[in-house]
């Protein structure tokens, strides 16, 4: 706005020129129509203060007022009501939709993760309770396309219902976060690759264990940053009650308590235990896999191998890090399937957080925002309850 208005800076505040700058034209956009209505004054006057996370603007012009604040990469423009960027006009009120763009890469704190994590939590707990509940009473069962395994292709109403309690329950944290979504049962609109985060939900996974009436069924909710790191784990397990919630930099606990690994055996005196997804029991090579799996475990210097079906992805990686020494992994195949993102976010923030081993197959990275793929099947996954583990694993294959 040269030349018309009058700056106002603390004198103790430095701020980016570029961000005042940038600050001044979305200011123009806003205030443009309210400018015509109004005549001419003494100028704009714009005091401008910083705090930990934010810059923050308030422009005056005669008997108009408003404010802009620039906060977490995205601007709010303000005028009494936050849904709307609205303008005062001695007494006349009227209203303006503005699209703000993103300004620099958001970076949520410490706090703000923890204060993520508390509400994923009580999002994780009402969808158990929901789960739950329907479990006892019913449900219908159908199918959506998928990978090459029915456990990808079973869906229930409990699994829209489940997720229709999480995203109630997380609305206010996805608008003022500006974080993208990518959930099992909708549709990817692409939005996780401009946000800065965005949150990858199962509300349901182990869907077929829970249609047979098993166990191995669990809500999964996570944070994920857009470069692919998962930030925050939370997995509730409402069959054994079990609550884990991890967050990147402040660890783990399970039903509020901090983790702590349990001791192990030497391998020459333990069973080596591999965690295997429910489809495994009907598997027509499961005599030949189980043979593969107890060779593997010999060669890395154990007693043998003991098979644990436990249902789904999520509570197979639980399983694994509560009974050690234990892998659960997914080998690369042709076919599209072997889990997906919202199979394996949150338990990849819950592992690292745990000090465990997290990676494809062959111990790469695991992506957890690739444009190219959301299946696993090109590289699988390998879930192991220990790093020294993993390498021993990865030398005897």
């Amino acid at each position: 706005m040269p030349n018309r208005y009058t700056r106002n800076l603390k004198p103790d505040l430095v701020s980016d020129a570029s961000l005042t700058e940038q600050a001044d034209t979305l200011f123009e956009e806003m205030a443009g129509s309210a400018r015509r209505r109004m005549p001419e004054s003494n100028g704009w006057t714009v005091i401008e203060s910083r705090e930990a996370d934010s810059l923050n603007y308030e422009y005056c012009y005669g008997d108009f007022k408003g404010s802009i604040s620039l906060r977490h990469g995205f601007a709010i423009g303000m005028f009494c009501w936050s849904s709307n960027v609205n303008f005062g006009v001695k007494g006349f009120w009227f209203g303006s939709q503005v699209e703000f763009p993103r300004l620099w890469p958001m970076k949520l704190n410490q706090t703000e993760l923890g204060a993520l994590a508390d509400v994923a939590t009580k999002a994780a707990l009402e969808a158990g309770a929901l789960i739950m509940h329907y479990g006892e009473s019913g449900f219908t069962v159908s199918h959506k396309e998928g990978g090459d395994s029915l456990a990808s292709q079973v869906v229930t109403e409990v699994d829209e219902r489940a997720q229709a309690v999480i995203l109630e329950r997380l609305g206010g944290a996805i608008a003022h976060y500006d974080l993208a979504l990518l959930t099992e049962e909708m549709e990817d609109d692409g939005s996780r690759f401009e946000q800065d985060y965005f949150l990858c939900i199962d509300p349901l996974d182990g869907t077929l264990p829970f249609t047979q009436g098993k166990p191995g069924y669990a809500v999964s909710i996570a944070l994920v940053r857009q470069d692919g790191e998962s930030m925050i784990g939370v997995v509730y397990d409402p069959v054994d009650e079990r609550l884990f919630r991890a967050v990147s930099g402040q660890g783990l606990t399970i039903n509020g308590q901090d983790w702590e690994a349990p001791l192990q055996k030497q391998r020459k005196e333990a069973s080596l235990r591999f965690c295997m997804d429910c489809t495994f029991e009907t598997d027509p090579r499961r005599g030949e896999l189980t043979a593969r799996m107890t060779a593997l475990a010999q060669r890395a210097g154990y007693t043998g191998a003991t098979i644990e079906i436990n249902g789904g992805a999520v509570c197979n990686a639980c399983y694994v890090l509560e009974h050690a020494p234990a892998v659960y992994s997914k080998e690369p195949k042709p076919e599209l399937g072997g889990g997906s993102f919202w199979d394996f976010a949150a338990t990849a923030c819950i592992f690292q957080e745990a000090g465990a081993s997290v990676s494809d197959y062959f111990g790469q990275t695991l992506e957890l925002n690739s444009s190219t793929h959301t299946f696993f099947n090109h590289c699988g996954v390998c879930f192991c309850s220990d790093a020294e583990l993993a390498k021993v694993l990865r030398a005897a294959l």
